[in-house]
């Protein structure tokens, strides 16, 4: 007996009831249509407008349907010889993620956040294995002890699973991560959010833009964050102030400038100071030490990307970044259990202050041709990168506390220095790839690395400086097959050539500070505190 697979659903659904009213609508609409078209009234359906362009907008969608990540090239993801994840402002916005974790969080291979309340770095994983992060295709470096970023910043973040060296340069087995800065756009746009909510939080932010010429020549745009808030425990903040500031100059469709200038600053605390193993208190209990609890982020970056067509099928672009940042943070920690006194934590300072100083820089050349059913796609691209850094360290004993009677001692005079360094970096690479289309449904990728590496660490605290220069090849082949529109499988095989350090020598310079303490920082200062 043949069922009607449809009307329990419906029903299901609507009530019966309701599937009948439905019904009878139909009916109605149906037989007044018939009716005009019988008395020869033509019937005017309101039109469907479909927006093609949605798919690239980032801002409108949470769908990518391109990226550049996979290869440094722009192609479809399903023609990425890898797997790649793009969460586009549109989605961060509707799931309102707030900090790169939250970002990653729903992304597969991913583990994000997995050192609890210790915010003083972004904190995750892929496939089990630490990452390298870039923005806009120049590195950033490792995302533990560096600068949290700020994602108002970002049009997309991209996520690459899987060995990509020969793409990017120095990055681990398990993948990397891409931040794309927002640019400028010739359209009028804005936005403004206001929060407020729990620990005090309030916040306003807001991204607009516009024509600055009738013409679309000249846009600019504004994007900012203020926020003045507190953590999730007693004696905390977490204030923010974000401004960006972008330019694009767009003469014809083939040539594009966008300059844009952003400052970060944060201050925040790393940590809640921990709880005594064994006890059960409120999360907002504190045991640290609310004058020597900081964590402080002062970082302003300039960006130019510049890309032209030349037609053809020949184009070239250039990205280049100067930024400048200092960082601090200090706090006193549980450390045990006195032996002495049961309900007594013995405690330790330990904090950091560092700044640093970088200049990268990229130029890419592509040509692209057809040759009857082989499409031909190639790269070449140097990669330039000069960065200084200077950190100091201390840690020493910190005074006990009773967590059943709290009794907080104040700010340490000063902290024991435990080491201090300076870190000279330069980098040089060359970046070749070919890319094969075969009838548009086999693609062959094939690519080739050269890194130099220059770098000299110098220990202030004795005086002695090492350096080494490095040399580094790395190669990659992949394998595309669109078996169909919605669907491509790939294989892909990264190597890694052999380093050899050209040259390592030691020598002795004459240290900088020979001082065994630091000062402590005052909660109320402002930037780093104490001296490198």
């Amino acid at each position: 007996m043949f069922r009607d697979k449809t009307a329990r659903p419906l029903r299901r659904f609507f009530g019966c009831g309701s599937v009948l009213a439905l019904s009878a609508a139909l009916a109605t609409v149906l037989l007044a249509t018939g009716a005009a078209a019988q008395d020869g009234q033509p019937v005017v359906l309101a039109p469907v407008v479909i927006d093609a362009s949605v798919g690239d907008d980032d801002a409108a969608t949470v769908v990518a349907t391109r990226s550049s990540a996979g290869s440094k090239m722009a192609a479809e993801l399903l023609d990425t010889p890898a797997s790649v994840s793009v969460i586009t402002a549109r989605e961060i916005q509707a799931r309102n993620a707030t900090s790169v974790e939250q970002v990653l969080a729903y992304s597969a291979g991913v583990t994000a956040d997995f050192y609890g309340s210790d915010d003083r770095f972004d904190n995750f994983r892929i496939r089990g294995f630490g990452v390298y992060t870039y923005r806009d295709g120049l590195s950033l470096g490792r995302p533990f002890g560096n600068i949290r970023e700020e994602v108002f910043a970002f049009e997309r973040v991209e996520v690459i699973r899987g060995a990509n060296s020969t793409t990017f340069g120095i990055s681990d087995p398990g993948g990397m991560v891409n931040y794309v800065t927002k640019r400028a756009r010739p359209e009028r746009f804005g936005d403004i959010h206001v929060a407020a909510g729990s620990n005090d939080h309030a916040e306003v932010g807001f991204d607009f833009g516009d024509r600055i010429t009738p013409d679309g020549t000249l846009s600019y745009r504004l994007t900012g964050k203020l926020r003045d808030a507190s953590a999730e425990y007693d004696h905390s903040r977490d204030d923010e102030t974000f401004l960006m500031a972008g330019v694009t100059w767009q003469p014809d469709a083939a040539t594009s400038l966008s300059v844009t200038l952003d400052h970060l600053n944060r201050d925040g605390v790393p940590g809640s100071g921990g709880h005594p193993v064994g006890t059960d208190f409120d999360r907002s209990r504190f045991f640290g030490e609310p004058d020597y609890n900081y964590r402080g982020t002062d970082r302003t970056t300039l960006t130019a990307i510049f890309d032209h067509d030349f037609g053809g099928g020949l184009t070239v672009g250039s990205t280049l970044r100067y930024a400048e940042s200092k960082t601090d943070f200090g706090y006193a920690y549980i450390t045990g259990i006195s032996t002495e006194a049961p309900t007594t934590a013995t405690r330790d300072y330990f904090g950091n202050e560092g700044s640093a100083k970088e200049f990268a820089w990229d130029a890419r050349l592509q040509y692209d041709r057809r040759f009857g059913d082989v499409a031909s796609r190639s790269l070449i691209r140097v990669e330039y990168r000069d960065t200084t850094s200077r950190t100091a360290t201390c840690w020493g004993n910190a005074p006990a506390i009773n967590w059943q009677n709290p009794v907080y001692t104040g700010r340490p005079a000063s902290v024991p220095l435990l080491r201090s360094s300076i870190s000279d970096q330069e980098t040089k690479a060359v970046y070749l790839q070919q890319e094969l289309s075969f009838a548009d449904r086999y693609i062959l990728t094939a690519g080739l690395r050269r890194d130099w590496l220059d770098i000299t660490q110098t220990d202030r605290l004795s005086g002695v400086a090492e350096s080494g220069e490095v040399s580094e090849t790395t190669g990659r082949v992949a394998l595309t097959y669109k078996a169909t529109p919605e669907l491509s499988v790939y294989g892909s095989y990264a190597g890694i050539g052999r380093a050899g350090i050209a040259d390592r020598r030691t020598r002795t310079r004459r240290a900088v500070r020979t001082g065994p303490e630091i000062p402590a920082r005052r909660v109320a200062d402002a930037g780093v505190g104490g001296a490198l």
